[in-house]
């Protein structure tokens, strides 16, 4: 889950756009927001994701105000959801959340230069384009592994198809058949899913060297000009501490406290982590 934004100009006064996108069929839930409070966030999840779905697990998200508050975080604590954070400056470790928002940015910009309007009046088709489109990580689209049917294309309705023809002969019997059928196509496109990200982590990682710490070890950190990739004069140090590892997590997280004043970090990658030697 993740927001984009602010976005100039306003439609509508919205000023943001909150979406959330499934793991595992890739669909997507999106809605404009006027502004990105807790309460807000809080409401989106509730509508769009508990009343309309099914309780989640999991909620993953940054660590941005609109995401760790009060109002969200008694929300999940009623559903049981669990809620894990991604660290700081890491958009990588909301991997999801950001490609959803590329695309989506994608197709709205498109309908905006071919039809005018504001952004606010092209989300519901942009979210509908992303839907009925056939996803890599899955080979199929999301629309299918929700519903269990392929989504009627407007090209379809002024020339049927044969699939809209034998559909129409044979609603129920067809409509029976695809729910029959949708658990086993889940299946092959969970499986497809995860050889996709096994051959991209294999890709990624050639020529890595892991980073490791353990509880104890004193570290320095990468200043948040560095981690925000922002510019610095020449000489400005990069590196800041020393830092001391608190708590380790086996995906590559890292809680610190500085040893001088005792201050604590949020969640940081190693990437951002080196070994201090005294």
């Amino acid at each position: 889950m993740d927001l984009v934004g602010p976005i100039r100009p306003a439609s509508r006064k919205n000023r943001c756009i909150l979406a959330a996108t499934e793991v595992c069929t890739k669909w997507v839930e999106a809605a404009p927001l006027k502004k990105a409070t807790g309460d807000a966030v809080a409401a989106f999840i509730k509508e769009n994701i508990i009343c309309r779905f099914d309780i989640p697990k999991m909620i993953l998200s940054d660590n941005g105000t609109p995401f760790i508050n009060h109002h969200v975080g008694s929300l999940l604590d009623e559903y049981v959801v669990d809620h894990h954070t991604s660290s700081a400056y890491y958009l990588q470790g909301n991997g999801q959340a950001k490609a959803t928002n590329k695309t989506l940015i994608r197709i709205m910009s498109k309908l905006l230069d071919e039809r005018g309007g504001t952004w606010a009046d092209h989300l519901p088709i942009a979210l509908w384009a992303y839907r009925t489109s056939k996803r890599k990580s899955t080979r199929a689209n999301p629309f299918s592994l929700v519903y269990g049917a392929e989504t009627v294309l407007p090209a379809e309705l002024s020339v049927p198809s044969a699939r809209m023809i034998l559909a129409m002969e044979n609603s129920v019997e067809r409509r029976r058949a695809d729910l029959e059928a949708l658990e086993e196509r889940r299946v092959a496109a969970a499986l497809v899913h995860e050889k996709y990200w096994e051959s991209v982590a294999c890709y990624c990682n050639k020529g890595v060297v892991p980073r490791v710490f353990k509880v104890g070890d004193l570290v320095w950190k990468a200043t948040v000009a560095v981690m925000r990739d922002l510019k610095t004069p020449k000489f400005t140090p990069k590196w800041e501490g020393p830092y001391k590892v608190i708590s380790a997590s086996a995906s590559g997280y890292y809680h610190l406290t500085c040893v001088e004043d005792d201050f604590q970090t949020g969640a940081i990658n190693s990437k951002y982590i080196k070994k201090f030697y005294p």
